[in-house]
């Protein structure tokens, strides 16, 4: 089985190649190719960092978001199975051979695997980034189990097969940011028969420092990512939310002022109640919807 790594990338040219040296070392003996497409970074993607003989492909675009650059990925791919991942996910050594058993043992085309992705110890992540990685709005690995279905369609870390995706569509360029283009595309296939399958045994480490300052401007993203979805899906809108209590909402209107005093205690290690960090990230996630309806 021939696995197609697609692999994003803008301006972390340390960080890429640190990723690449990850593929060098892997213990899968099979087939695999690298995809490394750059969305206008300033300096590109810096073939010559790659290790010696990786099977690498390196393809270039003007900046037009992750969706378009993993589709372009997507065409140029000769592989059976698709791998998306990120330019800060590392590989553990065993990823490509977890992928691919896991895909032997499951040759139905309407499956696909979530591994699972964790903080690379060197981030020393602060208490907001440990909440995120567990359960918070990012990620949710921590309320998964080994062989549950799931309906994470997250890139970070996930295989499809490729005749399943060229079947029932791809990422819809019309995402032009790292929000919501991951999402939208798991809704169709899911809708289209896709089953999900998580396999923690799949892992890589993000390297990627985040603070809740930062997370608060990705959060407004997402919502008008989540306006552009809505747009597309008006089925998934639900029932309109009650209107919050006074007390909630004067606290929310606090939310610029409580930004900048949370991202202060984050960055000194202090472990707040996560009702703060979800009170400020949904003022910021409302924000953005309403400007992207």
């Amino acid at each position: 089985m021939k696995i197609s790594v697609i692999i994003p990338t803008r301006d972390r040219q340390e960080v890429l190649a640190e990723c690449l040296r990850g593929y060098a070392a892997q213990d899968y003996g099979g087939e695999f190719e690298l995809l490394v497409v750059d969305d206008g970074s300033a300096a590109g993607a810096q073939a010559e960092k790659a290790p010696a003989g990786l099977p690498v492909k390196y393809l270039r675009q003007p900046a037009r978001g992750p969706a378009a650059a993993r589709n372009l990925g997507i065409r140029e791919a000769t592989g059976d199975l698709l791998l998306f991942t990120g330019d800060d996910m590392l590989p553990e050594k065993g990823l490509l051979a977890a992928h691919a058993a896991f895909h032997a043992a499951r040759p139905g085309s309407e499956t696909a695997m979530l591994g699972r992705a964790a903080w690379d110890p060197r981030v020393r992540p602060s208490p907001f980034a440990r909440w995120l990685e567990a359960g918070g709005p990012q990620f949710g690995f921590g309320k998964f189990s080994p062989g549950q279905r799931v309906s994470a369609f997250w890139t970070a870390n996930l295989s499809v097969k490729k005749s399943f995706l060229l079947s029932h569509g791809v990422f819809d360029e019309d995402f032009a940011h790292a929000a919501g283009e991951d999402v939208e595309l798991g809704t169709r296939l899911q809708a289209a028969g896709l089953e999900i399958i998580y396999n923690p045994e799949a892992s890589v480490r993000h390297f990627h420092r985040v603070t809740f300052a930062a997370y608060c401007r990705r959060q407004e993203l997402a919502g008008r990512a989540h306006a552009l979805f809505l747009s597309k899906h008006p089925e998934q809108a639900g029932p309109a939310a009650a209107a919050a209590p006074p007390w909630k909402a004067l606290m929310a209107s606090a939310s610029p002022a409580l930004r900048y005093l949370i991202d202060l205690s984050d960055r000194a290690g202090i472990e707040l109640d996560p009702r703060w960090y979800d009170l400020v990230l949904s003022y910021y996630f409302r924000r953005g919807l309403l400007a992207g309806a």
